[in-house]
């Protein structure tokens, strides 16, 4: 626990550590927030184990997700005690952990403001194989098909399935995450965002897109936790902060736009090798993180989905029959930087609740047109144009 010492109440990260850590490790802390720091000594990646452990037997009967709920009651606890801004609570963590803040942050999106998640396995059936065989004996392996409670008719390998959750889940679809990923990563390789889920048939970045949940998604030719031969560190977005960052921010409390399919994004390859080299089964088709131009995954080497794309938190309009948010991008080069044309979503809203099939009109600009609520509720708006400069978009029921 890390807690400033200066008048709250503070912003809190739930910081997830990844595989096996010295619990000297975990004891960083900030001026600025509040950091919680659970264990999970077992390295049940965040979730739990078989209910029937310790036996000789091996798992059997439920898997729940002990994990889980220990860090929940753990941050409950730390909120309460120290004066934590329940309205900003962000999870965070890498490779492990990494795959744990995204578990957690989307099963129960509820409780986090956003996600940060780097290096992370999204989908759990598609770890290598050393990692399910670890897992395995903690969960149960895949054809065991341990449920997490009585209540589930999952399998726990399928409720880690993150596509899975993006696609089922209402509550995940209202997320924001933050991913890093490398495909020079030789310990949680590049497939683990654009391989796809056997349930959903979609990867995790494709799942992104077409459930419409907010993102920035970005990936480089690093390694496992070591940054880029050429870019370096913290490349993308001149260190943008969703807690802290006086403008574009993000809140439990708070609508925000979900960003999807923007013309500035790049290519992450659709999970295959582009010059004819041999799967491995741990690393996948990377090649080695100090060499550039050297990975063996196709599409573009470095990139990023969801980038350069703004919006101004301080001028929210969330009322009955209206909803009204200033957008912009800030991408200073390239072939498309004069516009950005991305689809919005329209996530959090706290009183603009129109029934689904309602009829909206709406505005940015010289942009006009009307869209229909979608069945579930939520409120999307297919290709709007973004400049450089300031524009508010806005949506009013028609009556």
């Amino acid at each position: 626990m890390a807690v400033p010492h200066t008048q709250g109440p503070h912003p809190v990260r739930l910081h997830l550590h990844g595989f096996s850590p010295a619990p000297e490790t975990l004891n960083f802390g900030s001026p600025s927030e509040i950091i919680v720091h659970p264990q999970d000594l077992e390295n049940t990646y965040w979730w739990g184990y078989s209910d029937a452990l310790p036996s000789s037997e091996g798992p059997s009967g439920l898997t729940p997700n002990y994990s889980q709920r220990r860090a929940l009651h753990l941050l409950e606890w730390a909120v309460d005690e120290f004066g934590g801004d329940p309205q900003k609570i962000h999870v965070q963590g890498a490779s492990m952990g990494g795959a744990g803040a995204a578990t957690l942050g989307l099963l129960s999106a509820r409780h986090f403001s956003w996600v940060d998640s780097r290096v992370g396995q999204m989908i759990a059936r598609n770890h290598r194989p050393a990692r399910i065989e670890q897992l395995g004996s903690l969960w149960g392996l895949p054809e065991q098909a341990l449920s997490s409670s009585a209540h589930s008719e999952s399998s726990v390998w399928d409720e880690m399935d993150l596509s899975r959750v993006l696609h089922q889940h209402p509550e995940a679809k209202e997320q924001f995450l933050f991913l890093k990923h490398s495909k020079d990563d030789a310990i949680i390789h590049f497939g683990a965002v654009t391989q796809p889920s056997p349930l959903t048939g979609e990867s995790f970045y494709q799942s992104l897109q077409s459930q419409r949940v907010g993102h920035l998604a970005v990936w480089d030719e690093g390694g496992h936790m070591s940054p880029d031969p050429q870019l370096g560190s913290h490349w993308w977005d001149a260190a943008w902060d969703p807690t802290h960052d006086g403008l574009t921010y993000l809140r439990r409390d708070l609508a925000f736009p979900a960003f999807s399919n923007s013309s500035a994004d790049n290519n992450p390859g659709t999970g295959s090798a582009r010059d004819g080299r041999s799967w491995h089964p741990r690393k996948g088709y990377a090649g080695k993180h100090r060499v550039s131009g050297d990975t063996g995954w196709d599409g573009d080497t470095q990139g990023a989905l969801g980038r350069f794309l703004r919006w101004d938190a301080t001028q929210i309009l969330d009322s009955f029959d209206r909803f009204e948010i200033p957008l912009r991008h800030i991408q200073k080069a390239g072939p498309n930087s004069a516009k950005v044309t991305v689809d919005v979503a329209l996530r959090r809203r706290q009183r603009f609740r129109p029934s689904p099939g309602e009829a909206l009109g709406f505005e940015l600009g010289t942009q006009t047109g009307s869209v229909d609520v979608s069945s579930d509720g939520s409120v999307f708006i297919p290709g709007l144009v973004l400049t450089e400069e300031w524009s508010t978009l806005r949506v009013l029921r028609s009556e």
